[in-house]
């Protein structure tokens, strides 16, 4: 029986560890998608530059 709480603080760790994972994959996540966005306007840009010339 004296392994039951050491089993448990184990998923526990397990699971907090895979919840941290996941916060930095959407952060990433974020991040990346704004770089998209600004990448998408900047092409906008560039092609309304290309248009005037």
């Amino acid at each position: 029986m004296k392994k039951l709480p050491s089993l448990l603080q184990n998923l526990f760790s397990r699971k907090n560890k895979k919840a941290a994972s996941l916060e930095k994959l959407k952060s990433k996540t974020e991040i990346m998608k704004a770089e998209l966005e600004s990448l998408s306007q900047f092409e906008n840009f560039l092609k309304e530059l290309n248009n005037k010339s």
